[in-house]
């Protein structure tokens, strides 16, 4: 069939090969349609095809596999008004491939459709193969791959420079049957834009007995999400298959307006797919208070476990409430979530939760770190169950670490039977401060509740500062409190009533603190550093500096308030080669049971009076406090020279008077007295003569 430039075909034909040269503008209309066992192919070649309410289909009837539809156009394709071109396998055979390629390719309308569907119980479906240099869909167009039976779906893949969807628009492949659902390629050398509430890329599982979702892959330059849009892989049934893997190579990733970039899997039997993402720059943005938020994250609802997040990047951000998170839901293991890179967490989220007896997953971060602005590191178990599943641990590696303002945090929890995770971070510097936070703790009070987790951070200095900052353990129930170690090869600074804490409020005995500084240990203007239990043992402290350790109106203590006997106050020891204590105390106190007991060992031990140290028992046996010291305690206050030279303007207001001669020294020589002493000898008293009244 030769169109003419203004040709318009109307009705059907129904023939082995069919092909169309020259334009069909204004529009296409009807059907054009091949069908049989083979299906005929369908050849559009041309400048431009444009199609309203029009329809192309090649039909596989048998065990054939069909020629399928090819359109090659030197301008433009475009689709409105539902218009369809697909690719159906009805019988046995494999469904035919559908290839389209034009400069510019544009879908609008609803119902609008490129489609390569297998509705048989065995045959697989063909590809699809898109084209062009710039390629749009609009208003729930869909370019898709189905499969409801055996068989799987066809892949689909999309050649261009920008992709854009917008307002509902899909690409997406789906499996109703036993048969996996296609994969998606989307390979860019420009942009990915999606917009719009249920505009989706999307691989997915959504039935009983159903395949694997297919992997969905996007390489470009820019990826930007916004206005609700997703990128999916999905599993929605327990008996189905797993969600497949997402792969992200982008120069930069823009997920914002509460968009997702999502991993879903419902499957007991199939592990979910992970989630890879490649940039120079990701950036994770925005929520509201109706909890909708912007987010990377892979969430497992079956037992066969969750996938990974995994993303490398120069520089990552989770800002204004957006989150990166693994979450279970059910008893699988939650994915894990592994960031390469420098992590800016500004008023967002890095989450690891599990609320079931599925493990939670881990958080593991390589790069510098900055948690501000209310800004969170979380790895939780929040479910009640005494059977709940462990918190994940949280691993952080860099070069520093800023954690600053109230509500800024990095923890780990667990509210059930599931420990909480540790928290480990290495890092050159690491700074705490205007109440930010790095806790774990356990707030379950039933018995068998999960036990607060380690805390353990290294570098070469350690800064803890402002009030309401704390690294802290807590535990509110029977379980046991977490331990805490600071170690720093330089120094560690608590200062402007900045604490270290381990806390515990009931039954379980409160977790010990161990700082270690190859220098200096710098307790200073109400920093404290506290091992606290209310009713049973208090905790250890065991502070191991080299050099120095200054406290000024500083707090080291480990004190227990137990009511029963054995509720005895921690243990502290203390070793540098100075300690100096400066309106400071260090107690090891009960009330019931045994007072603690403190070691100090120091080469040079100063103390003033208005310093305490102590080791009391209000109703048990006093502790012991053993020093090893020179005597050097001072009795007085201890002062602070002043750091400033003094101002010779000041002092040496006028020449000396031997250089301006107005003056001469004199040497007098005067007889000494029989009665008269050296300085350091004996004082003679008067001669007293007594005679009788």
């Amino acid at each position: 069939l030769v169109g003419g430039n203004n040709a318009t075909l109307v009705g059907e034909t129904d023939l082995g090969n069919i092909v169309i040269s020259n334009d069909i503008e204004p529009t296409m209309v009807g059907s054009l349609q091949t069908s049989g066992d083979p299906a005929g192919k369908i050849t559009v070649v041309g400048n431009r095809l444009s199609m309203s309410k029009a329809f192309v289909f090649s039909d596989s009837l048998g065990d054939n596999v069909g020629d399928g539809i090819q359109i090659a156009l030197s301008d433009s394709l475009v689709l409105t008004d539902g218009s369809r071109i697909t690719t159906d396998t009805l019988a046995g055979g494999d469904g035919a491939d559908i290839t389209i390629s034009a400069s510019t390719i544009s879908l609008d309308g609803e119902r609008t459709t490129i489609a390569s569907n297998v509705l048989s119980a065995d045959g697989n479906g063909g590809a699809l193969t898109l084209s062009a240099s710039d390629i749009n869909l609009s208003n729930f167009s869909r370019i898709s791959s189905n499969t409801s039976g055996d068989g799987d779906g066809g892949s689909v893949t999309v050649n261009t420079n920008t992709l854009n969807l917008d307002s509902g628009a899909k690409i997406v492949t789906v499996t109703l049957g036993s048969g996996n659902s296609g994969s998606i390629l989307v390979d860019a050398t420009g942009n990915i834009t999606l917009a719009g509430q249920e505009t989706v890329l999307q691989t997915s599982s959504v039935s009983f007995f159903s395949g694997d979702a297919g992997s969905l892959t996007l390489n470009a330059q820019d990826l930007q999400l916004t206005e609700e849009a997703r990128v999916e892989s999905e599993s929605s049934a327990f008996f189905g298959g797993g969600a497949g893997d997402v792969t992200i190579n982008v120069n930069s990733l823009s997920v914002e307006g509460f968009s997702a970039i999502l991993s879903t899997n419902a499957s007991d039997f199939v592990p979910s797919g992970s989630i890879s993402i490649s940039a120079n720059s990701v950036l994770v943005a925005g929520s509201n208070s109706t909890n909708d938020l912007s987010r990377i994250a892979s969430i497992t609802e079956g037992a066969a476990g969750g996938g990974s997040i995994v993303i490398a990047a120069d520089n990552i951000a989770a800002n204004d409430g957006g989150a990166i998170e693994v979450f279970t839901i059910g008893p699988g293991a939650g994915g894990s979530i592994n960031l390469v890179g420098n992590l800016t967490v500004n008023g967002g989220r890095i989450d690891a939760q599990t609320v079931d007896i599925g493990e939670g997953g881990q958080i593991a971060v390589t790069g510098d770190v900055t948690v501000s602005n209310g800004g969170e590191i979380l790895s939780s178990t929040s479910a009640t169950q005494t059977d709940t599943g462990n918190a994940g641990s949280i691993s952080l590696a860099g070069s520093s670490l800023i954690v600053e303002a109230a509500g800024s945090r990095i923890a780990s929890a667990t509210a059930g039977g599931g420990d909480a995770g540790s928290i480990n971070i290495s890092s050159t510097a690491i700074s705490v401060t205007n109440g930010g936070t790095i806790d774990t703790s356990t707030t379950s009070l039933e018995t068998g509740a999960g036990a607060a987790g380690q805390i353990s951070l290294s570098a070469s200095d350690i800064n803890v500062a402002g009030a309401g900052t704390a690294i802290s353990s807590t535990t509110a129930g029977n379980a046991s409190g977490g331990d805490i170690s600071l170690t720093a090869t330089n120094n560690i600074a608590i200062n402007d009533h900045g604490i270290v804490t381990a806390t515990a409020t009931a039954d379980g005995d409160a977790g010990s603190i161990s700082l270690n500084a190859e220098h200096n240990f710098d307790l200073l203007d109400g920093g404290s550093v506290i091992t606290s239990a209310a009713l049973s043992g208090g905790g250890n402290v065991d502070v191991m500096v080299t050099d120095r350790i200054y406290l000024r109106n500083g707090t080291i203590t480990a004190s227990s308030g137990g009511p029963a006997a054995g509720a005895d106050g921690g243990i502290i020891q203390i070793d540098p080669i100075f300690l100096i204590l400066d309106r400071s105390s260090i107690v090891a106190e009960a009330v019931q049971g045994n007072g603690g007991f403190i070691t100090l060992e120091s080469q040079n031990f100063v103390r003033d009076f208005n310093s305490v140290i102590s080791a009391t028992s209000d109703f048990g046996n006093d502790g012991e406090v053993l020093i090893s010291s020179p005597d050097n305690s001072v009795t007085g206050i201890v002062g602070v020279l002043p750091s400033s030279f003094a101002d010779d303007d000041a002092l040496l207001t006028e020449p000396c008077a031997a250089r301006a001669l107005e003056r001469r020294s004199s040497l007098v020589i005067d007889k000494m007295s029989a009665d008269t002493t050296a300085p350091d000898d004996y004082t003679l008293s008067r001669t007293l003569s007594c005679s009788p009244n």
